[in-house]
């Protein structure tokens, strides 16, 4: 949460009076990339017979055969020439001798940068000259007139007082601008200051490195997860470090060997890249929010995966820039790609997959995705299945209307796909969700956003639970787009289509994976618009080049290696309106074809199984029952397997009879009992071997009461000897006859066993409360800007405001909705109305319902 508290413009930076230092250019330059020191080393890195070797050579042929042949428009291009001014530093001084041709073809393109174009108020295009300008001033002017350096360093200079000083650039401190773009203008000032630091007063380049760190931060706090997912989509994630890696590097050797890769979710982002890489092959990853999995994103922007494997010797970003860069099963980009990162941070770490270090499964909580697979590959694809479900908060940049979409890989090919960027693709049509009279959720793109959530979840070895809300996708959009936000003159309406509201929009996803059994997935969507009746359609798209069989239930979709049966549990498969519709996604990625499922009425109650298999399928649905209460459905496995699928679309109490086998041959009759909304029983041999069941409060199989909740209801999974409950505080009683464990999340709580069922144990001290709210504040003292962060254990309605010595109100920093997790306002320094507040203590304080937070800060002048 990035809030803004007045519209005025940061104060401006330093400007340059006392000119350049004494010292001589010569003894500061080259020293961005790499400085006279460290050449010898590079020299001999890119000759070792390493992956670098080719990535220099690459690099060689570029700027001997492709740069003269470009005007300098054309060289600089969208993104004017992002590597243009690196691949010259490194063909010039990696050669023995330095080749002077490619440093006076830099210093040429650098003086024309220079002179073509003066800095504005386009952030983007604005932030890549002041980059390429700060690389070009380090790289090409050791040998310069005093009067080029002068011509290229005031230019360089006046593009960083624009960045600190036009109040254009400050709107991308709040949210919903907060995107990529802050880390194009954070490292561009970052790369600028350390450039000049010697040959500019100090207090100004401390002003430019402040605020660059404040871009840097800012970025993170809004998009990246701490768990290491980024919410604008693995494309613009290598795209953000593709710029931020540069002055993370520089910074790290010249000036105060700060080291990036402790930031908040960086270093985990290789795990999250990990799990987003598609098991075919060819640098292809998940095409989520704006990224097509045809585009080769990651392999343009694969900067991370070198600095990784410098900055922490990361064996999982070397395995991953096999996989997405190497010649045996990556894609080439060409000039595209960052072939400097390559020669500068890539190292002979051994690869490392992926399945030795990471879990199958992974909730990442802030941006609201869960991921499973079944592996990662050894060679270039494997038939692994890969399924993600995501319903997030928006916090701004780019965004589509996908709150509540899965997508589901698996035998090489998409049996459930999402459909990357463009117009067509970012629409509720082009995903995997449910459309009311035709109509979807909210508008979303180009900052305009929508909320979704993620209220419940568990994460055990046999099944997980995720609990999606897009109630707010559909109905409206996202608080960062309401009027006059962040500041007074922003008015987000031009986004807005009137939305579509819901009372509620809610999907329930079982995943379940067992270890040794092939995995699948229980989809519950409940949606319901108003007392009307609706036409609700059920949408999944699938690869077009897919051969799709919708004559019965189970729907069998074939492609690849394998098949995937979307079996109907609920409602009756005779009472829906089933259709395939061809899509055009309008980019790289192949069209879709649509399994449409529609169904009128009041509301929608449909739940499905989606179980991909190898072909001939090794599952089978054995029986399928209608109550009055919902539905039962039988899916048997080989060995004596059979899997039990109950849906209670009311919740009261349910009983049933189930026919199972049993080890010794026959078949044994199971009577279970329970009010839980949504249950998956396995059982083996006769026995129970896994549960997961959602909203109970009991559950009896047999003659057993496996589950008691005595205060209510809550979600938990058994999982061999341990069971997984999200209630911590809930009076359970959970039949373990061998003993074991209960879990909340990773903690085991404490429990005594009573004729071998598992109670609370309450006889020893309480355990340490849970801190609903912690309030942090930095930098204290302050004497500009202050970071107020509110880390929250769930979200909350939260008050934020500041009060001088004697407990008057000074301002109000926040008032409304705040998301679990880190949460991040600024206090400028001033009051109610703008004003700056005068120097001496203050204290902050964050209300919320069930909690309350103060520190004291003090204010300098």
């Amino acid at each position: 949460m990035i809030a803004a508290t007045a519209p005025a413009a940061s104060a401006p930076a330093p400007r340059t009076a006392a000119g350049p230092c004494e010292s001589p250019y010569d003894s500061r330059h080259p020293r961005l990339l790499f400085t006279p020191e460290e050449i010898p080393a590079l020299r001999l890195k890119v000759r070792d017979g390493g992956r670098d070797d080719a990535a220099y050579a690459a690099i060689r042929d570029i700027v001997r055969s492709v740069y003269p042949a470009k005007t300098e428009e054309e060289l600089f291009g969208d993104t004017f020439g992002i590597n243009v001014m690196p691949n010259l530093g490194l063909a010039a001084y990696l050669e023995t001798p330095i080749d002077q041709a490619a440093l006076d073809f830099g210093r040429r393109v650098t003086l024309y940068l220079a002179d073509a174009d003066d800095p504005d108020d386009d952030v983007f295009f604005s932030s890549l000259r002041m980059r390429a300008l700060a690389f070009g001033y380090d790289l090409f002017f050791a040998d310069a007139p005093e009067s080029l350096r002068t011509r290229v360093r005031t230019e360089l200079v006046a593009y960083v007082d624009t960045a600190m000083t036009v109040f254009r650039y400050e709107r991308w401190l709040h949210s919903p601008y907060v995107s990529n773009y802050n880390a194009v203008i954070g490292s561009a000032l970052g790369i600028a200051a350390l450039c000049l630091e010697r040959e500019m007063p100090s207090d100004w380049v401390r002003a430019v490195v402040a605020r660059a760190d404040e871009y840097v931060s800012t970025w993170s706090l809004a998009h990246l997860d701490p768990g290491g997912s980024y919410s604008e989509g693995p494309m613009y994630a290598g795209w953000s470090v593709r710029n931020l890696a540069y002055y993370f590097w520089a910074r790290s050797r010249l000036y105060d060997r700060r080291d990036f890769s402790a930031l908040a979710g960086l270093r985990s982002l290789e795990s999250w890249l990990a799990f987003s890489t598609l098991p075919i092959g060819g640098a292809a990853v998940i095409n989520v929010n704006d990224s097509a999995y045809l585009n080769y994103g990651l392999s343009r922007h694969h900067t991370y995966l070198d600095w990784a494997q410098t900055a922490w010797g990361s064996g999982v970003s070397a395995w991953l820039w096999e996989r997405i860069v190497g010649p045996d099963y990556g894609h080439d980009s060409g000039i595209l790609a960052d072939k400097p990162a390559t020669v500068l941070w890539h190292r002979d770490v051994p690869p490392e997959n992926p399945r030795d270090r990471l879990p199958r499964h992974f909730l990442w909580r802030r941006q609201g995705l869960y991921c499973f697979r079944t592996g990662w590959p050894e060679g270039d694809a494997s038939d692994d299945v890969v399924f993600s479900f995501s319903s997030g908060k928006f916090m701004g940049g780019h965004a589509q209307e996908d709150r509540n979409n899965f997508t589901l890989w698996g035998y090489g090919t998409a049996f459930a796909a999402d459909n990357g960027p463009g117009i067509p693709a970012k629409e509720t049509e082009g995903h995997n969700l449910v459309l009311i009279d035709g109509r979807g959720q909210h508008n979303a793109g180009q900052s305009v956003g929508t909320d979704g959530a993620v209220r419940e979840h568990i994460l055990s070895a046999f099944a997980d639970y995720v609990f999606g809300d897009a109630t707010d996708a559909y109905t409206t959009y996202s608080e960062f787009n309401r009027a006059g936000y962040p500041f007074p003159d922003d008015n987000w309406s031009w986004g807005f289509d009137g939305g579509n509201p819901v009372e509620r929009a809610h999907r329930r996803v079982a995943a379940v994976h067992e270890p040794g059994m092939p995995p699948y997935f229980v989809i519950w969507d409940e949606i319901r618009k108003d007392a009307l009746a609706h036409l609700y359609s059920w949408r999944l798209h699938t690869d077009e080049r897919n051969a799709v069989d919708l004559s019965a239930n189970p729907i069998c979709i074939r492609g690849g290696t394998g098949l995937m049966n979307l079996y109907v549990v609920s409602p009756a498969f005779d009472s829906l309106l089933v259709s395939l519709i061809p899509f055009d996604n309008g980019n790289e990625d192949p069209n879709t074809s649509v399994v449409s499922l529609s169904v009128e009425g009041t509301e929608l109650s449909f739940c499905s199984l989606l179980i991909p298999d190898r072909d001939p399928a090794r599952h089978a649905v054995l029986s399928h029952t209608f109550y009055p209460w919902g539905s039962v459905a039988l899916l048997g496995w080989p060995d004596s397997v059979v899997d039990v699928i109950a849906v209670n679309r009311a919740g009261a109490e349910a009983v049933f009879s189930v026919e199972v086998f049993c080890a010794a041959g026959g078949a044994a009759t199971r009577r279970i009992s329970t009010d839980a909304r949504l249950a998956v029983l396995r059982v083996r041999d006769g026995e129970l071997a896994g549960l997961l069941a959602n909203e109970a409060s009991r559950f009896e199989c047999g003659s057993i009461p496996y589950a008691w909740i005595r205060d209510g209801k809550a979600n938990f999974v058994f999982s061999t000897d341990t069971v997984h409950i999200d209630r911590p505080d809930a009076d359970f009683s959970f039949y373990l006859p061998r003993g074991g464990e209960v879990r909340y999340e990773t903690s085991a709580l404490p429990v005594m066993y009573d004729g071998g069922f598992a109670v609370p144990d309450r006889s020893g001290p309480p355990a340490a409360p849970f801190a609903p709210l912690r309030l942090r504040f930095f930098p204290n003292p302050f004497n500009a800007t202050a970071n107020v962060v509110v880390d929250l254990e769930a979200g909350a309605e939260v008050e934020v405001t500041i009060h001088d010595a004697a407990g008057r109100l000074v301002a109000r920093l926040w008032k409304g909705p705040l998301l679990r997790g880190a949460n991040l306002l600024r206090w400028r320094g001033d009051g109610i109305s703008g004003e700056p507040a005068a120097a001496g203590v203050y204290f902050v304080r964050a209300k919320a319902p069930n909690a309350s937070s103060a520190i004291k800060a003090v204010l300098l002048k």
